[in-house]
């Protein structure tokens, strides 16, 4: 098969090579800041990346199919690339792949390893390999793929579906029910609104009818002002106080000013929260099993080695300002900031 080099799909790999060029070579392929790579949950490639085809570059695929690990795609210098190897780099470029036709990825990702793989034999002819700083990366990659293949190889033999049930069990027998109001409200511009508002209710005007005619809030007026059931702590304070205060068919006597305006209150109804199903929390329990997994065999495997911080100052600070101490893991990432949703 010829690989073709003219299409526009070509550009792919060549915007690749060129991004290695314009990237510092410590900033390639760097992991998320503040936590390994294996601490997250295993990656795998998205099926849509996943070079699954028999006939790679050949327009219209077929539907996709499990193909062997060493099915022969093509040889380079007669070495061969494997369905493997494509994987691999399937894997690597995953986020790249999204952005191309379905039909176009395997012959892009050939096309890419066929690529690299010249160009790596072009800097073994020139010696690069036996360069100081090469043998340093090389060495340097070596180990953080063995790193994320250890961590994958055995998280799954720790991290069983046992080991998750038994969390969740654990979690469920202390989990204590909070309360959840069911809301509508109907949002004001200015403080006399508000009132007059009040002041129809109270002559028998329908709740929902006026949110629908006067709400500033478009989420929520267009449905009568409902806001479903809300508990505490997901919405801002001054509303929270004045709904939970409520009791079941009572309106706020009184405007409340929030951030967003002035509110009217009705609490339609109270109920206990839900008590939490496997299904939602499985992720997260996983996710939090596999951190402490990676944390615990870390301290395991600094503490049955001997290593001394070279360069420490009289401060006690080492050479690489902001990374754990020794015997420390370092720190998981923070999560991303929520905003209060609005009432």
């Amino acid at each position: 098969m010829t690989v073709p080099t003219g299409n526009r799909l070509h550009r792919f790999v060549l915007a690749l090579a060129f991004a290695a060029l314009a990237a510092p070579a410590a900033a390639q392929e760097a992991p998320v800041a503040g936590e390994p790579e294996a601490a997250q949950a295993t990656p795998a490639a998205p099926e849509s990346a996943a070079p699954e085809t028999a006939a790679p570059g050949a327009g219209a695929e077929a539907e996709p199919a499990e193909v062997p690990d060493d099915t022969v795609y093509a040889t380079v210098n007669g070495e061969p690339i494997t369905h493997a190897d494509l994987r691999i780099a399937a894997e690597d470029y995953a986020s790249q792949l999204n952005q191309i036709p379905e039909d176009m990825r395997v012959s892009q990702l050939l096309n890419l390893v066929i690529d690299m793989q010249l160009v790596a034999a072009a800097a073994e002819t020139a010696g690069l390999d036996e360069n100081e700083a090469v043998q340093r990366r090389m060495a340097f990659d070596r180990a953080r793929v063995l790193r994320n293949e250890y961590f994958r190889d055995k998280a799954p033999r720790v991290i069983t579906d046992e080991k998750v049930q038994e969390q969740f069990d654990k979690e469920l027998a202390e989990f204590e029910p909070g309360d959840e109001v069911h809301l509508r409200h109907i949002l004001l511009e200015n403080e006399d609104d508000a009132k007059a508002v009040i002041a129809e209710l109270d002559g028998g005007g329908d709740f929902a009818e006026i949110a629908k005619e006067q709400s500033k809030d478009p989420g929520s007026g267009a449905n009568g002002g409902d806001l479903g059931f809300i508990m505490k702590g997901q919405t801002v304070p001054e509303f929270e106080t004045a709904a939970f205060a409520l009791e079941v068919g009572e309106v706020t006597k009184e405007p409340v000013q929030s951030q967003f305006g002035w509110h009217v209150i009705k609490l339609e109804e109270k109920r206990k929260e839900a008590p939490p199903e496997l299904a939602n929390e499985e992720i997260r329990i996983r996710n939090e099993l596999t951190r402490e997994f990676v944390t615990n065999e870390l301290e395991a495997l600094r503490e049955a080695a001997t290593i001394e911080i070279v360069g420490a100052d009289e401060a006690g600070e080492t050479p690489a300002e902001g990374a754990p101490a020794e015997g420390e893991a370092p720190s998981e990432v923070p999560p991303a900031e929520e905003e209060a949703p609005a009432p």
